[in-house]
């Protein structure tokens, strides 16, 4: 059996408190200073004459956008693109692929919504009215930047004992809980003893949760989160001959012996985009049906915090 490590502390790691969670989960709605749209190039072919186009709305959010604008035509057409917007004989266009649509007027404006963006990454507009009756064409542009998403919250709420792994009469498992999440550390272990069926909160105290949080500046779609258990027989009586049990690696593991007993629950979280973006998104993990003695499950939540 391969050595193992395994730190042993009844104190948490530093999670931040119910009301900077709420603090910070406010702040991620606040509105983004209005772009302003600056006047393109009108088409040369149609004279002074050319169509109006003036922003009247705008909110930048983590991962979309909320334009209105008005224009004397009946439609406009809308592009959207991290590239740089160039001037190609006379007007603007991005060098590459972009966002692009056609928007019809309604109730005398127009609105459009741009979906799937990233956080923290800027983004140019390019609006363009075309040529309608005696009006010849007319372009405007702007640009914005999406709100980062400045903090994950992965919150374990409770955890649920299937099988302690203690068999015959030694009574409830000896076991130690590891927390792990794909942007936060492996938490130090702490020691909660349960019997099969047993299901209690998430912390040392056995009541409340336990938080896991960090800074997280890049944009990932999904969130990893792990819970590793471990029952071992060092904490009964005659149990003196396992002092030199397999330990924990610091990494999922699964295993089983005389002395120690190994499995996780894991699962893949996906982060909410589009006006879902700050929820909190509920997880339940388990252990493979298949893995006897000892089998849990954990459940809780993933939060990302915008701002």
């Amino acid at each position: 059996m391969n050595a193992r490590t395994r730190t042993r502390t009844h104190k948490p790691t530093t999670r931040p408190t119910a009301r900077l969670a709420r603090r910070l989960a406010a702040a991620s709605v606040v509105a983004a200073t209005m772009f302003g749209l600056a006047a393109g190039p009108a088409s040369a072919d149609f004279g002074a004459n050319v169509a109006t186009i003036k922003q009247t709305g705008f909110q930048a959010y983590g991962t979309y956008a909320h334009m209105q604008w008005t224009a004397d035509v009946p439609s406009t057409v809308i592009e959207v693109s991290t590239a740089t917007p160039q001037q190609v004989n006379g007007k603007w266009q991005f060098p590459g692929p972009a966002m692009k649509q056609t928007v019809p007027k309604s109730g005398g404006a127009f609105e459009y919504y741009a979906l799937a963006l990233k956080p923290a990454t800027k983004y140019h507009v390019i609006l363009t009215a075309p040529a309608n009756g005696n009006k010849g064409s007319a372009q405007a542009k702007g640009e914005f930047t999406t709100k980062a998403r400045v903090q994950l919250l992965t919150t374990f709420d409770s955890i649920h004992v299937i099988d302690d792994g203690d068999g015959g009469t030694k009574g409830a498992g000896d076991l130690w809980w590891h927390f792990d999440t794909s942007y936060s550390s492996w938490s130090d272990g702490w020691h909660k003893s349960a019997s099969s069926g047993d299901t209690f909160a998430v912390n040392p105290d056995g009541e409340g949760s336990y938080v896991a949080g960090a800074l997280y500046l890049n944009n990932p779609s999904s969130v990893t989160v792990t819970l590793q258990g471990i029952e071992d027989d060092v904490w009964g009586i005659g149990d003196w001959s396992c002092g030199l049990f397999g330990q924990y690696s610091g990494e999922p593991d699964t295993w089983s012996g005389d002395c120690s007993e190994g499995a996780f629950a894991q699962t893949v979280v996906q982060l909410p985009t589009y006006v879902f973006e700050g929820n909190a998104i509920p997880f339940t993990a388990s252990t493979p049906t298949s893995r006897v003695p000892m089998q849990f499950s954990v459940s809780g939540t993933v939060q990302a915090i915008y701002g």
